[in-house]
Formats: C-alpha cells, sequence, structure tokens
C-alpha cells in the first residue's frame, strides 16, 4: 500500500497491478478492506497530529506569556538600578567624570598636534589617502586662528593633485579603463572633489558617445545604448552613479534632433515610433530615476500632433456625406490611438474638437442632401415616406457608429487621465504627462472641463450627437404615424 504515497501515484496502474485476474471481485474486495483500514489508519493520525499541533501552540503561548513577565520584571530592575545610581553620584564622582572629559580633550588635541608636526613635510610628499588623513585632522581646529592657515597649504597640495590626475582620468575615460578610473574615483572621494571627477569623466563619454544624425527609430536604439554601455561603466566607477549618469543623458540625448525626426516621420508611423520613445523614457527613469531628457521632446511633440491630425484628416480625399463619415470613423481608430498614447491623453480637448468639426461637416452634407433631394416635398406621400426611412436608417447606422466611438473615448480618455499610470511601471508614463499638462496653462485647464463634465455624464462627441438628434427629429416629419 505504500505505493500510494508516492508522488506519481496512477491508480489505474496501481489496480491492474493488484487485481487478480482470475477472480477480480474477489480482489477488489480486498482491496477495498485494505483501502477503508487505510482511512481509518489516516484519520486517526490525523487526529493525533492535530491534538499534538493544538497542545503545542497552548505550550508556546504559556511561553510567550512568561517571557512577557521576564521582560517587564527586568526593565522594572533596570529602572531601579538607574534610580539607585543617580542617588550614588556625588558632587565628587561628577566633578572625577568632568575631569576625565578633559583629560580625553586633552588628548584628543595632543594627537592632533602630532598629526600636524612636520606638516609642510608631509604636504609636500604625501600621498592622496594621507592627504585625506591631514584634512580630517585640520577640521579639527575649526574656529582656532590656526585653522585658516593649514586649511589654504591643503587645498594648494589638493589642487596640484588633481590638476595631475585629470589627465589620467581622461585618457582611463576614453580607454575604458576601470581600474583607474575607479582608483582615482576613491581619491577625489577621499578630498570632497567628486564634482570634479565627474565633470572629466562626462566631458569624455559624452564626446566618445555622441550620436551623428539618423532616422528617428536608430536614434531610438543607438540612445538606448549609450544609456546601458554607460550605465555599466558608471556602475563599476561610482558608489552611487545614478545622479552622475543622468548628468551624461542630458548632454547626450539631444532633444531637439530627436523631435525634429519625430515630426518627419508618416503620421501613421508615429503611434509605433512613440512606444518606442516611451519605452527609452521608461528606461531613462529606471536607470537614472528621471525623464528629463525626454520630456521636452514629448512636450514638443504633443503641441505639434493636434494641427498634424488636423492637417492629416482635412487633406483625405472625400466623397458624399456616407463616404465622408465612413472615411472619418476609418481613420479614428489610429488618430484616436495617436491622441492617447503620443500624448498621452493631454491633447484630447484639441482632437475632440478637430473631430466633431469633420463629423459635424458630414452631418451638415448629409442635411442638404436631405433638404435639397432625398425628402424633397413629392405628391406621393408614400414615396416621401419611403425616402424618408430610407434616410433615417442611414443616420441610424452613423448614430450607431458615433455612440459605440463616444462610449469608447469616454471611458479611454477618463482612465487615461485619472486611474491610469499610478502603477510602478507606469511611473514614466505619469511623469510625462504631468510635465505636458504643466507646460501649457491652457491644455490643463481644457482637460479638467472635460473630465469634469464627462463625469458628470456629458457625451464625448455632444456637438455631433445633437446635431443628429436634430435630423433624426426633421426625418420623423416625414414618416406617417
Amino acid at each position: 500500500m505504500e505505493d500510494l504515497f508516492d508522488e506519481d501515484f496512477d491508480p489505474v496502474l496501481w489496480l491492474n497491478k493488484n487485481l487478480d485476474k482470475q477472480n477480480p471481485e474477489q480482489k477488489l474486495s480486498s482491496l477495498n478492506i485494505q483501502l477503508q483500514l487505510l482511512e481509518q489508519d489516516l484519520e486517526n493520525t490525523l487526529e493525533f497530529k492535530s491534538e499534538a499541533v493544538v497542545k503545542d501552540l497552548e505550550e508556546l503561548k504559556t511561553e510567550a506569556l512568561d517571557l512577557e513577565k521576564e521582560t517587564r520584571a527586568l526593565l522594572q530592575e533596570t529602572e531601579a538600578f538607574e534610580e539607585e545610581f543617580r542617588e550614588l553620584m556625588t558632587p565628587e564622582m561628577q566633578q572625577l567624570r568632568q575631569d576625565y572629559q578633559v583629560v580625553e580633550e586633552v588628548n584628543q588635541a595632543k594627537s592632533t598636534l602630532q598629526e600636524l608636526e612636520f606638516f609642510e613635510s608631509k604636504c609636500s610628499t604625501c600621498e592622496p589617502k594621507e592627504l585625506a588623513s591631514l584634512f580630517h585632522t585640520v577640521s579639527k581646529l575649526e574656529g582656532l586662528d590656526s585653522y585658516s592657515y593649514y586649511r589654504s597649504k591643503l587645498e594648494e597640495v589638493a589642487s596640484s593633485l588633481k590638476q595631475n590626475l585629470k589627465p589620467e582620468i581622461s585618457e582611463a575615460a576614453r580607454r575604458l579603463d576601470r581600474s583607474v578610473l575607479k582608483s582615482h574615483y576613491e581619491t577625489f572621494k577621499s578630498i570632497n572633489s567628486l564634482e570634479e571627477f565627474s565633470e572629466v569623466l562626462i566631458h569624455e563619454r559624452v564626446k566618445v558617445s555622441e550620436v551623428e544624425e539618423e532616422e528617428f527609430n536608430e536614434l531610438l536604439g543607438k540612445y538606448s545604448e549609450v544609456i546601458r554601455s554607460e550605465g555599466a561603466l558608471f556602475a563599476d566607477v561610482f558608489d552611487e552613479p545614478q545622479e552622475f549618469l543622468e548628468k551624461l543623458c542630458l548632454e547626450v540625448i539631444d532633444q531637439k534632433q530627436l523631435t525634429s525626426r519625430f515630426l518627419e516621420l508618416n503620421i501613421n508611423d508615429m503611434n509605433s515610433s512613440c512606444v518606442g520613445l516611451i519605452s527609452l523614457a521608461s528606461y531613462l527613469k529606471e536607470t537614472t530615476g528621471t525623464t528629463q531628457p525626454i520630456v521636452e521632446c514629448f512636450k514638443s511633440i504633443s503641441w505639434e500632433l493636434p494641427s498634424l491630425e488636423e492637417s492629416y484628416l482635412r487633406s483625405l480625399e472625400l466623397g458624399d456625406w456616407k463616404q465622408r463619415y465612413s472615411r472619418v470613423f476609418e481613420e479614428m481608430e489610429p488618430s484616436w490611438v495617436r491622441c492617447l498614447n503620443i500624448s498621452l491623453g493631454t491633447n484630447t480637448p484639441k482632437w475632440l474638437g478637430t473631430l466633431e468639426t469633420m463629423l459635424t461637416k458630414s452631418l451638415e452634407d448629409f442635411e442638404r442632401y436631405l433638404k435639397n433631394s432625398a425628402l424633397k416635398s413629392s405628391s406621393n406621400k408614400w414615396e416621401n415616406a419611403r425616402s424618408a426611412v430610407e434616410c433615417y436608417e442611414e443616420l441610424e447606422a452613423f448614430s450607431s457608429l458615433l455612440e459605440t466611438w463616444d462610449k469608447r473615448c469616454r471611458e479611454e480618455y477618463l482612465h487615461t487621465m485619472t486611474t491610469a499610470f499610478f502603477a510602478s511601471e507606469y511611473s514614466a508614463h505619469k511623469e510625462l504627462q504631468d510635465e505636458i499638462l504643466s507646460a501649457s496653462e491652457l491644455l490643463t485647464k481644457a482637460n479638467q472641463k472635460l473630465t469634469r463634465t464627462l463625469r458628470e455624464g456629458s457625451h464625448f462627441f455632444s456637438k455631433a450627437m445633437q446635431f443628429r438628434e436634430n435630423l433624426l427629429q426633421f426625418i420623423n416629419k416625414f414618416i406617417p404615424v
């Protein structure tokens, strides 16, 4: 029966193995009895172990309570001892304690004087580590008349040392000699001159990392590679590389170049390229803690997007009203995705104005069609009614598409502007969104107004919907009740 407890136990194989082919019913009866006994045995074992666990928990609880009592007793004893000690502290003992502190201060002063012995000689021959030690020693003299002399002398020595080491840092930065860079980093760190070290290193790495004129997506790839490779170098050299890597990225990533290359893209390629730009921003956020090098790029692109969309939509070859609204709805999908991705929802009010203008123009064309031909007064009222029904059906088809898009846009916009991007993986998105809005008070107010009206129950395409309602009422006049 031990097989029953194997991890790879197969009941079918087990039964075939244990059944007697000559007398299976008898064997089944025997197996049934054995299984019942096993079940009873498991129940007894489980009950016994459960009782043991409960008993152990009760004992642990008792031990914890006893430990708590012992701890309280120890605290009380400690407080009593401190009280006795305070009572035993006579004036003589207090004076002795003060005298001991004075002796300590004298010994420290003596140690400082010994360290400053042969100061001039030490300054002329000291190694970087010894120089750092001297800076520490001299700091103890702050407030004394001699402090300024010692300090200025050390700064002269440190300045000379740094000037001698900077060419070595530049050369090591070009050759990616991590051991030399790390050694000099420790030296500059010991004399509180990390800023000067980072300036030399970053200057050399910026020259090496310059990205020449490239197509937009190639630019993204090269900038990502720069961040990756320089991030690895800085991690080997600096104890805390993030701040210094950020400075390098701010110099390497050309925001104007990125913006101009993006705006040169075909509008239908912008969405996929924007995904890459946001990925670069997220990568920057992860490695440097900021998206600042990409922020200005997004501000410019988002500002240009509505006019690009309007120019594109107005350039479409449109025919009659049905062809017009069909094409507008056809182009609405990629246009809406661009609005959400490229401006992170911030330019939705402008986008909405452009789309409503196009949709309303389609409805105006339909209105002219109704009044000038389709529902022109006829002596045959049934002919008029038939035309009215056909027009009603066409307008209902338009209405169905409009309502579907209204619901989708409304939900996605509110999600993007209120609840989206709060997860940690969307911190870069949220930062970019905030920066785009902060760049324009007008844009901020427009989004606040749109969000408020939508929450109050307004429709996304409210103007187009109202125009549609008016047309439906007009058509109904021609349909007999």
